[in-house]
Order: structure tokens, then sequence, then C-alpha cells
């Protein structure tokens, strides 16, 4: 067929918009690569699943040299109140990291969150806007489309979601990441990377007073990894 093309002069074999696309576009800049363990944490709020007419929401804090989920939970909020108990459960079991990366959601540029992070030392991190894919917890996100929003959307309360996502985020933990195929120590999952290392640590007395009074169940498996299960967050 090729010497029929070039005998005829007939145009060369069909390509589809989605490869030309493909062909044309540049590879994704990633400004904020992890470089040792609790170097970056990333953040971010997903629309997760609908119920009853409103909007459940996966917020989730990642390690990123590990690819850990540190701390996560099903909320039906996307507000302050539901972030920093979060913030507080990781950073109270972990410690502190260098740099916390997240979007430019309201959220994340709130007065109090930026004031909490700069007192301890945290650089906050922004990705460029309308590229999520800087953000490396986007990563794991879609991870989570495939492998667990079925069961989400299947779940008929608040609670059983919340329980499907804390069983989702340890599968995933537990699981051998992409990232790691490559280690030579068989360090393989995200659990077996980071480990028992811990970030710079920080009272926890002061953490209490630059939180306020923060009210939740927590719980921290074998693993480490901290689930959410309920809170209430009242600043002083």
């Amino acid at each position: 067929m090729a010497l029929n093309r070039r005998l005829h002069g007939a145009p060369g074999p069909w390509h589809s918009a989605r490869d030309e696309q493909e062909a044309a576009s540049e590879p994704r800049h990633l400004p904020y690569r992890p470089h040792y363990r609790h170097h970056l944490w990333f953040v971010d709020i997903r629309y997760l699943v609908k119920l009853d007419g409103r909007w459940v929401y996966s917020i989730c804090i990642l390690e990123g040299y590990a690819r850990m989920i540190l701390a996560g939970m099903a909320s039906e909020h996307q507000d302050l109140p539901a972030l920093l108990p979060l913030l507080f459960a990781a950073l109270s079991t972990y410690g502190c990291p260098e740099g916390i990366v997240s979007d430019h959601g309201a959220v994340f540029r709130a007065e109090d969150y930026v004031a909490i992070l700069k007192a301890l030392e945290i650089e906050p991190k922004c990705i460029e806007l309308r590229k999520p894919w800087q953000n490396l917890i986007e990563a794991q996100f879609k991870v989570q489309l495939r492998l667990a929003d079925f069961k989400f959307e299947q779940a008929g309360t608040v609670e059983e979601i919340q329980r499907l996502h804390a069983a989702f985020i340890e599968t995933f933990n537990t699981t051998r990441h992409g990232a790691h195929q490559g280690r030579a120590d068989s360090r393989w999952t995200p659990v077996d990377v980071l480990g028992w290392m811990r970030g710079r640590a920080v009272d926890s007395e002061r953490l209490r007073r630059l939180f306020g009074r923060v009210q939740f169940l927590r719980t921290v498996n074998p693993y480490g990894f901290v689930s959410i299960w309920t809170l209430a967050f009242l600043m002083r």
C-alpha cells in the first residue's frame, strides 16, 4: 500500500484528531517535585458524588515523595472547618513538611490557613492557574475515580461513603505504586517508602493554640493512615 500511495500520489495513512492533538502537545511541566520524605505535601478537594442532591467531597493530604495519603475524609463541606481538622491530624501525626502545594481555591487562600502554615514555617505553594496536573494529588484522585467511584455512587449515606473512602485510601497506601517500581530496596508501596520517617517535629500544645479548639474522632491504623470521622471546628 505504501508503494501504491507513492505511485499515485495518494495521501498517507489516516490520522485521528486525537493523534494530532497528542503529537502537538508539549510535555507537562511539574514545578513542584519532592526530593525526599516530607519535602512537599499536596492537598486538594475533589467532587466525589451527589447524595440527595448535595455533593459529598473527598479531601486528602498527600506526602509527595512516598505518594502516601497521610489523611483523608469524605465530607459534606469543602470549607475551612472541613480542611483545618484534617491538616491538624496530619501535622500532629507526621510532623511538618517544608511546603504544602495546592491550587488557588478560596479555602487555600484563607487567612487562617495561610497564617497557620507560616507560623509553622511551612511554605504555602500554589500551582499555576488551570493546570491541575501540577498538583501530584490529581494523579491519585484519578486512581480513586477508576477504583472507587462506583462504590461511592452505590452508597446510601454519608457514613457509608466515609467508610468506603477510608477503605480506599488504606488500599491505595498499601498497594504497589508505579512511582516506586524502580526502587532497589523492595519498598514498592507508599506506606513502605514513607516508613517511620516524620517531618519536623512540632509541640502538640503549640499546634492546639494555632488551630484553636479542634474536636473530632481521629483513628490511626497500623499503617499510619489517619481517618477523620466526625468533626467540629471552633476558632478562639
